[in-house]
């Protein structure tokens, strides 16, 4: 089915605060997802629809990704979460292309999760949310998630 996405440059010099610090000039984008022709009455509209998102995403330059939030508005039991950078280890990518996300090999973040309620997850599970550039080659760049979620 097709999925239509907006994506929508909300600023380009907002600061963001994190774990990992204060940062300047952040890039904010607004995505949001829409059913072309949208019918109520469509069993398999209505199963997409409880899965379409809107997001934001605030990205600073030469550092990456540094806030998210995902929200489900049509999800009835899940409503949003929020991702913001604890820890980085970046070198800029030197180009242009990738100011806002430098993929240089060894590049690493690490991000913390909060529920709706602005509750970290770590305070209900043992938690790492960490991404690394593993592998660079012409036409593709591999990108690791050590993710993981334990209960405690």
């Amino acid at each position: 089915m097709l999925v239509n996405r907006h994506y929508e440059i909300v600023s380009r010099e907002e600061t963001i605060k994190t774990e990992a610090g204060a940062f300047d000039n952040c890039l904010h984008i607004k995505i949001t997802e829409t059913i072309p022709n949208f019918e109520s009455d469509n069993k398999e509209h209505q199963v997409v629809f409880e899965f379409l998102d809107g997001s934001e995403h605030w990205y600073c330059e030469n550092i990456g990704l540094v806030k998210s939030i995902k929200s489900f508005p049509n999800d009835r039991d899940f409503v949003q979460y929020t991702r913001e950078l604890k820890t980085y280890d970046v070198s800029p990518s030197g180009t242009e292309k990738y100011r806002y996300f430098p993929l240089e090999k060894g590049n690493k973040w690490e991000y913390i999760i909060f529920d709706e309620n602005g509750t970290p997850y770590s305070n209900k599970y043992t938690y790492r949310d960490c991404y690394e550039v593993d592998t660079i080659t012409d036409k593709y760049t591999f990108i690791a998630n050590s993710g993981f979620v334990f209960e405690k």
